[in-house]
């Protein structure tokens, strides 16, 4: 039991604990927290539009790979809301920061779903194990990714980057789902090459807050 909930849990908590102490110039622990709970709201309307456009079919397994046309847009709306007017919104790090920690609330309460309601305790386990791998981090890495390109269009104002934003994290959430329908071991190399991307990213912005003294940045 304990196991599993570590492999359900656990995770998330460190990847968010790794973001978090990626950014150079820490964001306020209450934005923290609001940003990660909010992940757990947006799961109710992702879920209705899941249950309408791929479960209410006779052919939902095959049409699982829509996921990414109805999750990753509603995130990028709440990451949208939530920083539109706030103060700590200040430099483009800290649009990864809270769109990781919105992607990774929303992929907890998501596996508890999977692994306590949708599995039978034989399972469970299985189930924890395998997410803790591929579907975290995918989450997490949708997050990095739509972070990065939102704060450059923020405070550089090019529209490619807005259209990188939405689009990309659409695209590798919905490959994703269509290769655990399809072939489900081409994870093993398709998750490495999205963490891998997301890393570089993290990482591009990373260096580019090594060069600052002071956080707040002009926004276009």
């Amino acid at each position: 039991m304990y196991l599993t909930l570590s492999f359900t849990i656990l995770p998330s908590i460190l990847i968010v604990i790794f973001v978090i102490f990626e950014d150079k110039f820490r964001e306020p622990v209450p934005s923290i927290i609001q940003a990660f709970f909010l992940g757990f709201l947006i799961i109710f309307p992702a879920g209705f539009l899941n249950d309408y456009f791929i479960f209410s079919n006779e052919n939902s397994v095959g049409l699982t790979f829509i996921a990414g046309f109805t999750e990753e847009p509603i995130k990028f709306i709440a990451l949208y809301l939530f920083l539109r007017k706030k103060t700590e919104f200040d430099e483009p790090m800290d649009a990864i920061v809270y769109a990781t920690l919105l992607s990774l609330g929303f992929a907890t309460l998501e596996n508890f779903q999977y692994v306590y309601l949708s599995s039978n305790d034989m399972f469970s386990i299985y189930t924890a194990f395998q997410r803790a791998f591929t579907a975290i981090p995918l989450h997490a890495c949708c997050g990095v990714i739509m972070g990065y390109y939102y704060g450059n269009y923020v405070f550089k104002g090019s529209n490619k980057f807005l259209l990188k934003s939405i689009c990309f994290p659409i695209i590798i959430h919905s490959i994703y789902n269509y290769i655990c329908t399809s072939n489900a071991l081409i994870l093993v190399i398709y998750i490495p090459i999205v963490i891998f991307y997301a890393v570089y990213l993290l990482d591009k912005m990373r260096d580019s807050q090594k060069q600052k003294n002071i956080e707040k940045e002009i926004k276009n």
